[in-house]
């Protein structure tokens, strides 16, 4: 970044002294101390023998104004010359990462460790271009895109206002006044809007109010939007000296209005402080200060001074003491653009920490404002051998922007959108609703709740039935989806596992549009009987469902309130004047998605039954079974036409076995086709007590079997396993 990064460098108590120097190298200091590099590099390089500090010079100008291989030109001289400084071997070192030199950068910036006395802080793991080629790997497969936005001019320091965005530009449009740095307009804030592909759009001037007479960006605001703090650059008087620093000040909103800025408690006019970023409440402030460089301290000159530091806000206007973030995230280097995720995260811009050259972007976690475990380097796409900085992340953490001068850009510094697929710091649920035949669910609702049966969000899934939810690590959470005509389906989900991605399929089945079709047919020709009563009882609510005349012979039951696989039972009985009543007994599961059919035949009476042949009506049984059987319906119906025109009769029924098996279990058996005969026509006649039964086991024969004796046929096994009626009242 050739912009508010090496401000840093040089807004700091300059203060360059004329002596008896070439009128070149006079010239090119004052225009160096002006930030006009590029009238600086024309004078200094007139100067045919220069000393190391124009060379450094020369090697800080190229650098400011992104001729990088010039920059390393020089600082080669500037190292390989006695009165080289420490710090001039770590920018050399930053300089050929840049240029993607990595092993000669790698090897100059052990130099450096060594000669500040921190050899322990070599980085052995990037000796080689392994690390490099690790740090170029995609690993949160991100994709990034130049922002249409973006001008000639600078542009970074997105962060989001609400439904809106707030960024700094140099893009003034109007503005004629130039920074002599870079030819450059000053930087102003501005809102805008983000359309359906995240392109920042329709941009107003932002607090245009206040006006700076330098630079004013980049702003932090909280949640609630009512409190902001930016940045401002202002030139101040103490004593004889004249000043350029950067200040962070701060306004508050009331009755839609923002108060009048004022400079926050944390700037002072000792140090520069500058690129805050607010915890959601605004209690918390994060920012870049050169405090170290505080006059009242001796100053080292092997170190930029420029780190990351904590406050916390007391009341309305007032800070703690700034706090510095330490070694885990500050370095001998630059860190800036710090920005803090809600779910604990800081990311952060730093050269000092091994990278792919420039600044390259940070995460670590934070606890209770200070950081925790290790910094991680965020790799390509995000960071390049250029300068990549003013990072920010959706709280989803999925989208986001940041700013980089690498040279595919528009201008000095552009703002690039990115998209990513895993998440940084947290895990990823991810799925595809569909229903049970494998189709893809659009349009469905997933929810997400915490392991208290909290909502936490509900997504709506894309016309491929994909959804994902950033979730926090070691956690048990809920996904529960629902759509129109389907039933719900969810699934526990436990995050406590080595994927940053976890799958979770929903399966949501169609609420089937079940049914049950009755079809009453004659016996006689298969056309639909008319007029029949029909009634359903359901076996497993244990209750009457329907009782109804068909006029057709059809008739549709709706089962809409049953699941898939579901079982269901009905006793379905069918009745009509001069016919026998028919009653079946209907089992099914419902495994498809289906009408289901169920057909019944009825046949008339035989009219004019003689009573005198009553007492030859028998029905017979399978081996072993107490089924009725269906040649046997037919006898029994005579036997109801019988009894319902003579409402004084009464029936005895005996029923009986064959020979085989014990007595006991004969017993038991006939038993049970005493009470199947009886209750089939209990259920069709008035008056059901008139007719009764008992079992005989096989102790009253029809026939000379006896499997005691002799072997028996089929045929007399057969005859004896029966049913015989007899009249005790007429």
């Amino acid at each position: 970044m050739k912009s508010l990064i090496t401000i840093f460098l040089i807004i700091i108590f300059s203060n360059f002294i004329y002596s008896q120097q070439s009128w070149n190298e006079k010239m090119g200091d004052h225009y160096f101390a002006s930030y006009s590099f590029k009238e600086a590099v024309v004078k200094y390089e007139f100067i045919k023998e220069k000393t190391t500090r124009v060379n450094r010079n020369l090697a800080e100008s190229y650098f400011c104004l992104g001729s990088y291989e010039k920059s390393e030109q020089y600082y080669s001289l500037v190292v390989n010359s006695k009165e080289h400084t420490d710090l001039d071997l770590y920018k050399y070192s930053s300089v050929l990462a840049i240029n993607k030199k990595y092993t000669k950068a790698e090897e100059w910036r052990n130099k450096y460790y060594v000669a500040i006395n921190q050899a322990d802080n070599i980085t052995h793991n990037s000796k080689n271009t392994v690390f490099y080629k690790s740090l170029q790997k995609n690993k949160y497969e991100i994709k990034i895109e130049n922002l249409d936005i973006n001008s000639k001019h600078t542009d970074f320091g997105v962060v989001y206002f609400g439904e809106e965005i707030i960024y700094t530009s140099s893009d003034n449009g109007a503005l004629k006044k130039n920074w002599k740095w870079n030819n450059l307009p000053y930087l102003n804030l501005y809102s805008a809007s983000l359309d359906n592909n995240m392109q920042i759009v329709n941009r107003e001037p932002f607090l245009e109010f206040f006006k700076a007479k330098y630079h004013k960006g980049p702003l932090t605001i909280n949640e609630a939007g009512d409190f902001m703090v930016f940045t401002v650059n202002s030139n101040k008087k103490v004593g004889k000296e004249k000043l350029y620093k950067l200040d962070l000040y701060y306004s508050t909103k009331k009755n839609e209005k923002w108060s009048k800025p004022r400079i926050a408690s944390v700037s002072s006019h000792k140090y520069s402080s500058a690129q805050a970023s607010l915890s959601l409440d605004g209690n918390m402030m994060f920012f870049a200060a050169d405090i170290r460089n505080d006059k009242t301290k001796k100053k080292d000159k092997s170190k930029s001074n420029i780190d990351l530091y904590v406050a916390f806000r007391k009341g309305k206007a007032k800070w703690t003491k700034p706090v510095n973030l330490g070694e885990k995230v500050n370095t001998n280097g630059k860190e800036l653009f710090p920005f803090y995720h809600p779910d604990g995260f800081l990311f952060f811009a730093s050269d000092g920490k091994p990278g792919l050259g420039g600044l390259d972007v940070f995460v670590i976690k934070i606890k209770d404002g200070m950081p925790i475990g290790e910094a991680e380097n965020l790799g390509a796409p995000i960071n390049s051998n250029f300068d990549d900085f003013s990072f920010i992340l959706n709280k989803e953490q999925k989208s986001g922007f940041f700013s980089s001068n690498r040279p595919d850009g528009k201008g000095d510094d552009d703002i690039y959108k990115f998209t990513m697929k895993k998440p940084f710091a947290k895990k990823i649920i991810s799925g595809i609703a569909k229903d049970n035949k494998n189709n893809m669910l659009a349009n469905t609702e997933v929810s997400i709740y915490d392991d208290n049966e909290q909502l936490l969000k509900t997504v709506v899934t894309n016309e491929t039935g994909e959804y994902s939810f950033s979730v926090n690590k070691d956690r048990s959470y809920k996904l529960l989806g629902n759509k129109e005509k389907y039933y719900e389906d969810k699934n526990i989900v436990n995050t406590n596992v080595p994927d940053d991605i976890i799958i979770s399929n929903l399966v949501l089945n169609l609420i089937p549009n079940f049914s049950l079709l009755c079809i009453v047919k004659e016996k006689t020709d298969g056309s639909f009987a008319e007029n029949i009563k029909i009634t359903l009882i359901d076996n497993i609510a244990k209750q009457n469902d329907d009782t109804l005349i068909l006029t057709s012979g059809k008739y549709i039951k709706s089962l809409s309130n049953n699941k898939l696989n579901n079982n269901i039972n009905y006793n379905i009985r069918v009745e009509k004047e001069g016919y026998i009543t028919q009653e079946i007994n209907y089992k099914q599961v419902l495994n498809e998605n289906k009408q289901y059919i169920v057909e019944i035949e009825i046949y008339k009476h035989e009219v004019g039954i003689d009573l005198a042949k009553m007492e030859n009506i028998s029905i017979y049984f399978d081996y072993e079974k107490f089924d009725i059987r269906q040649e046997a319906e037919k006898e029994l119906g005579k036997i109801v036409l019988l009894m319902n025109n003579n409402l004084t009769m009464k029936i005895e029924l005996s029923s009986h076995t064959d020979c085989r098996g014990s007595m006991e279990y004969n017993s038991r058996l006939s038993d049970q086709r005493a009470k199947a005969s009886a209750d089939y026509i209990k259920k069709r006649i008035t008056k059901p007590e008139r007719i009764y039964g008992k079992g005989y086991g096989s102790k009253k024969p029809v026939n000379d079997c006896d499997c005691n004796v002799a072997p028996c046929t089929e045929t007399e096994f057969q005859e004896n396993r029966r049913t015989e009626f007899n009249i005790i009242n007429k």
